[in-house]
C-alpha cells in the first residue's frame, strides 16, 4: 500500500454531517473521514498503522466499529506530533446511537494528552442547541449565534447585493422604497440563515 501520511504541523481536519446524505451520519464514517484526512499529505503510513487499517476494516470488506475507527485515528494523531485541530459541522443531524458514539468519540479526544503534557486535540463542533449535545460537552466553551446576533450581518449582506445588483443593471427600481422593502422582507425571511 503506497499511502501517506500528513507531516503539516497542527493539521485541520474536518467533516460536515448533512442530513441528506446518509453515510456523512455514521459515527464510523465520520471518524474514518478524519483519519483519511491525516494520512493524506507527505510522507510514508507507518507499517503498524498500515497494517492496523487493513486488520479493521478487512481490506474493505466490513465496516469496522468507530472505536476501533477512534483508535487509528488517535495512533495517526500521535505520529504528527502536534496538535490536531478538528471541525465537526451538524453533529446534531446525527441521531441515535451515531450520535452517542461520535459525542462520546469527541470527549475521549479532547481528554488525551500528549507527551509534553499539551493536548493533542482540539475541537470546534458546529450545531443547534441540543441538552444532550451540550450535556455531552459540558466542560467545554461554548458560543451561542442565534438569529438576533446574525440580523445586522444579514442586512449589511442584503445591501450590498442589492446595491451591485441596482450598479450593474441586473436589478432596476425606480421607487427607492421598493428597495428597502425588498432589503427589509430578505432580512425578515432570513430568519438568521
Amino acid at each position: 500500500m503506497d499511502a501517506l501520511i500528513s507531516t503539516s504541523k497542527n493539521p485541520t481536519i474536518y467533516a460536515f454531517c448533512d442530513y441528506k446524505e446518509e453515510m456523512s451520519l455514521n459515527a464510523g464514517e465520520i471518524l474514518g473521514s478524519l483519519t483519511k484526512q491525516l494520512l493524506s499529505g507527505r510522507g510514508r503510513i507507518p507499517e503498524d498503522i498500515e497494517k492496523r487499517i487493513l486488520d479493521v476494516y478487512q481490506a474493505g470488506t466490513i465496516t469496522p466499529e468507530p472505536v476501533q475507527v477512534l483508535e487509528i485515528l488517535v495512533e495517526t494523531a500521535r505520529l504528527c506530533g502536534e496538535t490536531v485541530s478538528i471541525i465537526l459541522d451538524g453533529v446534531d443531524e446525527c441521531k441515535g446511537d451515531d450520535r452517542k458514539e461520535i459525542l462520546s468519540a469527541m470527549r475521549s479526544l479532547t481528554a488525551l494528552q500528549a507527551g509534553s503534557g499539551g493536548t493533542i486535540f482540539k475541537l470546534f463542533i458546529a450545531s443547534r442547541a441540543d441538552v444532550d449535545i451540550e450535556r455531552a460537552l459540558e466542560g467545554s466553551t461554548p458560543l451561542s449565534l442565534n438569529s438576533s446576533n446574525l440580523t445586522k450581518d444579514i442586512e449589511f449582506f442584503v445591501q450590498e447585493a442589492i446595491r451591485a445588483r441596482v450598479e450593474s443593471g441586473e436589478l432596476v427600481v425606480s421607487d427607492p422604497g421598493v428597495l428597502h422593502e425588498i432589503i427589509t422582507v430578505l432580512t425578515e425571511k432570513a430568519d438568521g440563515m
